[in-house]
């Protein structure tokens, strides 16, 4: 889906991943890792645009007040005040 739009803000925001493994002789493992995922926030911050950490180029010359169109993948709508917000992830620049 191609979402254009004003940037409001950009930031960086902590995904969590967790793995699990296991084997047939012993208890399974679990470890987390994080990493920073860049987010653009479109006007009038009811659009939230997730970039992979590889797609950070895409992200990383946009600021406050530009005019973007991206190509993402819509992943969820989240109760908001006033409106809902949409969650927009796998974001890649459309230009």
């Amino acid at each position: 889906m191609i979402v254009t739009g004003v940037v409001q803000a950009t930031t960086l925001a902590t995904r969590e991943q967790v793995a699990i493994r296991g084997s047939m002789y012993y208890a399974a493992t679990v470890t987390t890792n994080q990493d920073q995922i860049p987010v653009v926030v479109l006007q009038p911050g009811t659009v939230f645009c997730y970039f992979e950490p590889m797609d950070i180029d895409d992200a990383a010359p946009v600021k406050p007040g530009d005019a973007v169109a991206f190509d993402c993948i819509v992943d969820s709508f989240r109760p908001g005040n006033p409106a809902p917000q949409a969650v927009l992830s796998s974001c890649r620049s459309s230009h």
